[in-house]
């Protein structure tokens, strides 16, 4: 949700993939942006991984976040998509 708003804004349809630190309190913090489509999207994907009240990891178990390092790719649609 908050990924399309940003999008929509920004008028870009594109992703960008994230490495960030999960802490068990599910905060997201010390994200680098890896690879973007379209520059500004990085900065658009860390504001969408630290505004969600819990990381969403591949890594969480049974509704326990596993702290650690992870990536995450968003995916932005434009306005048109």
């Amino acid at each position: 949700m908050i990924a399309l708003l940003i999008a929509s804004v920004i008028q870009a349809a594109g992703s960008a993939t994230l490495e960030c630190t999960a802490h068990p309190d599910g905060r997201v913090t010390d994200c680098r942006v890896i690879s973007e489509t379209r520059q500004g999207l990085g900065a658009a994907a860390i504001d969408v991984v630290t505004s969600e009240r819990r990381a969403a990891t591949p890594r969480a178990k049974a509704q326990r976040i596993v702290p650690g390092r992870f990536r995450r790719t968003v995916h932005f649609r434009g306005p048109d998509a």
